[in-house]
């Protein structure tokens, strides 16, 4: 069994830990107050970067603290989300922190059904762009400092040695991805076994958490059972963070849902004597990182009866299988030989003795020689099956995975590729009225468009209409812009009979454009081919007071009666409002892919969406058919995704794309939107409709629209 003995002393080599080190001071410090009193309290107490009861001071706002989403404020705690479907919301300090060495303290909650379903979670952050809602338990992705995640809702099929509610760290620069389809694995500080779980759902109390980093060291102590002793989850050394960062608490959820509520959040500033290195005096150009993260595990989307992929677990057996035939073939060769050789020694005499012990060495070694012949014989075979079954699994993976663009003039050129044409690009309304220069920016862009562009904009009887129009156009031309290397002004458009715009110059182009505005913002995608749609919707159950089942009912002429039977068969308001925001979303999508747009036949497009996919903020869905009076339309391809927590989006496009667009076999690689800003959509645009008095009039104008009321 010397092969077995090989397997398994590499396998138990290859999974040792990183040998251990001599703890630092930090940590020393961070042990002792493992078992201490929750009531005792080290350092200075920043008010600036406190949070407790009373919440709010003379006015309705937080003095230091902004609140985002679905938050809102009681006289009990502040609640990031009900339990209530794909929210996300968000509380966030407004004072940089320029501490070296901190202790943050937070009482919260989190309560909803009893049962085995719920998510998503809660993350704690230290990071340098607050106030920004993403698909992170309710905070951006790429994010550039740390976040302590409090993940209710296990999503990684994989190797998992914790059950959830688990409670991790995660340092980044601002390129590291948080994938919850792992859990955030590949990503977790101080490696996989680094963490706690924490049962701290539906408790009759407050839970605490206490997020301590001093000198270099990041350890988390938690408080579940209210006993009032602070027990250590985890701590890791050699953590860089930077000075000048913000506090925020954020929480999600999608399809399943809790309530996640923040009760108080108290700073104190810590003394610890540092010898800083070269260039570390001044921690605000410090870089964020950590010296040990985990490596990233194996994934699979199945269900979760094992902890080892199928393909996997082929390979183990066949392993084992091999070298058990191996091993039995070479001992049948062996007795045979013995065998033989006994009836032979039988014969000769006693004198021949050493001859005959000469004799068995020499048949031994033939043995030994036969065995090793015989488990190279299979180990041959062995290889190729495995190569076949890799190969197998390469070419099923890849059928499945998701097809990105990567455009260029021909498949030869892929190092030299042009500018991409898939893009997904999103622009926020509230955020371009928030900026000082929106003013100047406004009364440029509207000079930016043509003539016959600029005339929808004054007609448009709301404000927020107006802008979404203004950023419609100005998309379509910054697109154009950058895909074809024109000027700004050389770019016309002109519209079908059906009021679909398409490019007239520069002409011979081979790509698509789409626009979409609804609520905050402004969705744009584009594809290689000429036929791509956008949709985007804003999630609202109480817009108009209506209920979800009156919604529904005023879309029972454009829904198939398989949409109408899944919308109303969602166990709650919330999904089934969302269940019907989701197929409107598609059916616009497709209409204006086709150029087709808004008819009467909507209820003979009948969307087949796969319930096991997570439908939610941070979720890529691309399993979506569509059938057309029964059959399958199997020219397009869907992508569903959310902007953030209160507007989802639909992306259709052709499947079959020309020879010029190049595409990468890769599962990784998704085009969400990406957030785009009102300096930026103007960077290379030139004037080109001089407006009198430099456009004054229009902005005032503008101005004094009503504001639309959501």
């Amino acid at each position: 069994m010397q092969f077995l003995f090989a397997f398994l002393l590499i396998s138990s080599a290859l999974s040792q830990e990183p040998p251990g080190t001599a703890p630092t001071a930090a940590e020393i410090l961070a042990e002792n107050i493992n078992g201490q009193t929750v009531h005792e309290f080290r350092g200075y107490y920043k008010r600036e970067h406190s949070l407790i009861k009373p919440y709010t001071g003379s006015g309705v706002e937080i003095p230091h603290w902004n609140i985002v989403g679905s938050t809102f404020i009681t006289s009990n705690q502040i609640r990031l989300t009900g339990d209530d479907q794909s929210k996300a919301g968000g509380l966030w300090n407004t004072q940089p922190v320029w501490s070296r060495d901190w202790e943050l303290q937070v009482s919260f909650k989190v309560t909803g059904s009893t049962g085995d379903l719920f998510g998503d979670g809660m993350a704690i952050w230290y990071t340098s762009e607050p106030n920004q809602l993403g698909p992170v338990f309710g905070g951006k992705d790429y994010f550039r400092g740390l976040a302590v995640f409090l993940d209710t809702y296990s999503n990684h099929n994989g190797p998992h040695q914790h059950g959830h509610p688990f409670i991790s760290a995660m340092v980044s620069d601002g390129s590291l991805h948080y994938d919850h389809d792992k859990d955030g694995t590949h990503t977790q500080l101080g490696g996989e076994n680094t963490g706690c779980t924490a049962k701290f759902r539906n408790k009759d109390h407050d839970t605490q958490l206490l997020i301590r980093y001093v000198g270099d060291t990041l350890s988390i102590f938690t408080d579940i059972e209210n006993k009032g002793v602070w027990n250590l989850c985890m701590s890791v050394n050699n953590v860089q963070l930077p000075t000048g960062y913000f506090f925020g608490v954020s929480a999600a959820t999608g399809d399943l849902s809790d309530g996640h509520d923040v009760v108080s959040v108290k700073m104190f500033e810590q003394e610890f004597a540092h010898v800083e290195r070269i260039g570390e005096a001044d921690r605000r150009n410090v870089v964020p990182h950590a010296q040990f993260t985990a490596s990233p595990r194996d994934h699979s989307d199945d269900a979760r009866p094992s902890s080892l992929g199928w393909h996997h677990i082929i390979v183990i057996l066949f392993s084992l299988a091999v070298a058990l035939q191996a091993e039995v073939s070479s001992s049948r060769i062996f007795k045979e030989r013995v065998r033989t050789q006994d009836q032979n020694n039988e014969s000769s005499s006693k004198d021949d003795g050493v001859v005959g012990s000469m004799d068995s060495l020499v048949a031994l070694a033939r043995v030994q020689k036969d065995q090793a012949e015989t488990f190279r014989l299979w180990s041959s075979q062995f290889q190729v099956f495995k190569n076949n079954v890799m190969r197998f699994m390469d070419e099923t993976t890849a059928s499945r995975t998701l097809q990105t663009c990567i455009c260029a003039k021909h498949p030869d050129e892929m190092a030299e590729h042009s500018q991409c044409k898939c893009n997904r690009w999103v622009i926020s309304l509230q955020a371009s009225f928030e900026r000082d220069d929106f003013q100047k920016l406004f009364r440029k862009a509207v000079q930016c468009i043509s003539e016959e562009e600029f005339q929808k904009i004054p007609e448009m009887r709301h404000r927020e209409d107006a802008l979404l129009s203004l950023f419609s156009r100005l998309l379509y031309r910054y697109a154009a812009q950058k895909f074809t290397g024109e000027p700004w002004k050389n770019i016309k458009f002109e519209r079908t009979e059906k009021g679909k715009p398409y490019l007239v110059s520069p002409a011979d182009t081979k790509f698509g454009l789409n626009t979409s505005h609804q609520g905050d913002y402004v969705a744009f995608a584009s594809s290689c081919s000429s036929h791509v749609g956008v949709d985007i919707m804003r999630l609202d159950t109480q817009r108009n007071n209506k209920t979800a089942d009156e919604y529904i009912n005023s879309m029972a002429k454009s829904a198939s009666p398989e949409e109408l039977r899944m919308m109303r068969s969602q166990p709650t308001e919330a999904m089934k409002m969302t269940m019907f925001y989701r197929y409107w979303c598609l059916k616009e999508a497709i209409l204006k892919a086709t150029g087709v747009g808004i008819t009467n036949t909507l209820n003979s497009l009948d969307f087949r969406v796969n319930l096991q996919d997570r439908y939610r903020p941070g979720s890529f869905v691309t399993s979506t058919t569509v059938l057309e009076d029964g059959k399958l339309l199997d020219q397009w391809v869907f992508e569903e995704t959310f902007v953030d927590g209160k507007h989802s989006a639909a992306v259709c496009k052709e499947k079959k794309l020309p020879r010029e667009c190049v595409f990468r076999q890769d599962p990784e690689a998704k085009i969400f939107f990406s957030k785009i800003t009102f300096d930026s959509l103007l960077e290379h645009a030139e004037i080109i409709n001089v407006l009198p008095n430099d456009a004054a009039d229009v902005f005032k104008e503008f101005m004094e629209k009503p504001r639309k009321l959501f």
